[in-house]
């Protein structure tokens, strides 16, 4: 039963086992000091941040503070709440009906910290644009007044997560950690300042210990932010905080801002604007707290999303792809002809050869880019072809889908049209020789033709699909604003947001899984596409009827560059912070004979698609075959297998179910090596000895599990793991 109560002291406290947390209710509102009970770290320290500034009527107008405070507590058995309500005072010539609702909560289970904001527009008399929005927690870093690193903050670290540099293929942040002195707003440019841009999560750890703060929303588009600020301390307050200009001498401490809300890029965009009366709610935030470096930071981040329903999905077997388009090549990317059904067969027996499962189409198997017709002129009927694929060669068949378009024909309801009523095109460049157009993913007549298509293909056999050609931001023209889609007909808000985009796009995968759940798919960064950049990497997973997988981030064109430049490193770190699969097609042409890129790909994205061999003399071919053997033989490893990784370059996937393990190992030197990786038996969930094979060693003693290997350069190792007496 709750018990509730209004309380009006100057301060509340909330306790249980994990955590202290002090929050003000009088002149400083919010939660003011956190400890970190566990590990006894104090993870803040200073008043909380509550800043707006919004233009209403043209005038810009900074809040100067909050009024008419109420806080409430309450506690049931799911743990202690403060709720602090509070308007914002903008002097005079300001809005009045500008609010916010503040919960803070200690779970009775789960040794988190949780926090939820809601902007409140109280009267919705007036419209109001919000031009910078920061709320957030505060901790000192540096004292000026005592001259020191406070609680040795200099000896931590912030590394977000799920990527520490790469986010993507094409976003390089150049650093994997950001220390105390890389937070200082001044030692860099304001708009270049580090980090200065949003992750889903922050691990701050000092090696030994740390915490993690992690933002979720599934209603829209809203990362994490970290940055540094200058305060003026409480007993300064009223002195001026120019660091630089000021000839008072003020003690301007340095500081860390984190958790609460904010504006990134523009997103969340239901918080840029105040229209009606209306209550706008932002994502909740998590801190965490682990031992450990920024490796059980990620692990941290990885249970938190297992707890909301982000997983592997029971019995993950999605079928080994064989992509014909490194073979036949297509038509958008290099000018390739159109596949014929003699080429199509030839790669089937190819992938039958090698040992695929499936054969997967990439773009030009319908009757023109985009539509998802299936192009029976060409290819015959669908239905045969899914009978000849099985008969003949044991197969599958996969589909690469477009939603943008080469065919100019279809219903105009279709298109995405700017504010002048103009089509726009998805390759806008001048040497492109294919007409084509940006189709508008908010419009009902194109969802629901889209869907009636899709639904033919998964009646005719087709049992995995790729939601490709899908971006939002396709567009280089100086008026961005106008570019957007103005149809005031396709039933999506005018100009068309983000959200509504993404949301259209979902609205298809739901209603293609709820008709044919058995067909598996995959989704691009509803965004940003293949460049796998935009969103986080949960959003809109999980949910009724959602996708299956997410894209590895376009590491399909030379994948062995990839991993040995170290792009793909990138897919380690996914694999410590997600357990959602990633779904990757490589370039098995330009893999070398002992099958590095094979194994590492194998190892990190749990569906796997090759291509790219046809010559049965040449030695990768050979090796890729036996390499896919033993793929084959190892398979629920890599797709339903728990990832642990020991390090960078040694990884291990475990069924406990099966009393076993598969280690993949890797030598990314010039010259041979002795590989001695040790695990305590613990994270493996063994008590019996273990036993290895393929030639390694494995000791036992104390706990640790000793695996010894040797590996040839540029070379992988595969190791099979079973507990004694299994």
């Amino acid at each position: 039963m709750t018990q509730q109560s209004t309380s009006a002291p100057s301060s509340i406290r909330l306790a249980n086992q994990f955590w202290d947390v002090e929050i003000g209710v009088g002149a400083d509102p919010g939660p003011h000091r956190i400890v970190d009970l566990t590990n006894n770290l104090v993870v803040a320290d200073e008043r909380y941040c509550y800043d707006i500034t919004v233009r209403t009527n043209g005038v810009t107008h900074v809040a100067l503070g909050i009024d008419d405070v109420i806080a409430r507590e309450s506690q049931d058995e799911h743990g202690q709440t403060v709720t602090i309500e509070a308007r914002f005072i903008f002097g005079r010539r300001g809005p009045t009906d500008i609010g916010f609702r503040h919960r803070i909560t200690l779970p009775e289970s789960g040794g988190f910290l949780e926090e939820q904001i809601t902007l409140l527009h109280i009267y919705g008399t007036d419209a109001h644009e919000l031009t910078d929005l920061r709320f957030g927690f505060r901790k000192v870093l540096f004292d000026r007044a005592a001259f020191e690193w406070r609680d040795r903050s200099d000896a931590f670290r912030l590394v977000p997560v799920p990527h520490r540099r790469r986010f993507g293929i094409s976003l390089d942040r150049r650093k994997e950690d950001y220390t105390a002195a890389d937070l200082f707003r001044k030692a860099w440019e304001p708009h270049t300042s580090l980090p200065d841009f949003g992750s889903e999560a922050w691990a701050w750890t000092n090696g030994e210990h740390g915490v993690l703060i992690a933002k979720y929303n599934q209603e829209a588009i809203e990362f994490s932010l970290f940055e540094g600020e200058y305060l003026v301390p409480e007993a300064h307050k009223s002195h001026p905080t120019n660091p630089v200009a000021s000839h008072v001498p003020v003690p301007v401490n340095h500081c860390a801002r984190f958790g609460g809300i904010g504006l990134y890029r523009g997103d969340p965009e239901c918080g840029q604007r105040l229209q009606g009366c209306v209550e706008v709610p932002f994502g909740i935030t998590r801190i965490f707290a682990f031992a450990g470096g920024w490796e059980q930071g990620y692990d941290t981040y990885r249970a938190h999303l297992r707890a909301l329903g982000h997983s592997t999905p029971s019995g993950f077997d999605p079928p080994l792809h064989w992509n014909e388009l490194y073979n036949i090549g297509w038509r958008l990317g290099d000018n390739s002809p159109l596949q014929t059904l003699p080429a199509l067969e030839r790669e089937a027996s190819f992938a039958a050869e090698i040992g695929a499962e499936a054969l997967y189409l990439d773009p030009t198997w319908d009757t023109s880019e985009g539509t998802t017709i299936w192009d029976s002129n060409r290819l015959g009927p669908q239905a045969d072809f899914v009978q000849m694929l099985a008969d003949r060669f044991g197969l599958k068949l996969s589909l690469h889908l477009m939603m943008h378009t080469t065919d100019l024909e279809e219903d105009p309801a279709f298109y995405h049209r700017d504010a002048d009523g103009n089509t726009i095109e998805f390759m806008g460049h001048r040497d492109v020789i294919y007409p084509n157009a940006c189709v508008c993913c908010g419009s009902d007549v194109w969802k629901q033709t889209k869907i009636d298509r899709l639904r033919a293909l998964a009646d005719a056999g087709a049992t995995f699909m790729m939601f490709d050609f899908l971006q939002y931001g396709l567009f280089e023209r100086d008026d961005d604003e106008r570019a957007l889609c103005h149809d005031p007909s396709h039933g999506h808000p005018v100009p068309l947001t983000r959200q509504r985009h993404a949301e259209g796009i979902l609205e298809v995968i739901q209603a293609v899984k709820e008709t044919h759940p058995q067909v598996l798919i995959e989704a691009h960064d509803r965004i940003n596409g293949g460049l796998q950049d935009y969103h986080p990497l949960y959003f809109q997973h999980g949910l009724p009827n959602s996708f299956d997988s997410n894209w590895g981030f376009e590491y399909m064109w030379d994948p062995y560059y990839d991993l040995l430049s170290g792009k793909a490193l990138s897919l380690y770190e996914y694999n410590l912070a997600y357990d959602i699969p990633l779904y990757l097609h490589i370039h098995e042409g330009r893999d070398s004979p002992t099958m590095l890129a094979f194994w590492w790909y194998a190892s990190t994205c749990r569906h796997l698609g090759i291509g790219g061999v046809s010559d049965p003399q040449n030695p990768v071919y050979q090796a890729l075959k036996q390499a896919v053997a033993t793929y084959l033989r190892l398979k629920p490893f890599f797709t339903q297998g728990e990832f642990i990784g020991i390090d960078l370059y040694a990884h291990l996937h475990v069924i406990q179910a099966e009393q076993a393990a598969v280690a993949v190992l890797f030598n990314m030197t010039s010259e041979p090596m002795v590989r001695e990786v040790r695990v305590p038996a613990s994270q493996l969930g063994v008590r019996a000895p273990i036993m290895a094979r393929d030639g390694a060693t494995l000791t036992t003693g104390d706990g640790i599990a000793t695996l010894t290997v040797e590996i040839p350069p540029l070379s992988p190792r595969v190791v099979e793991l079973a507990w004694a007496g299994e």
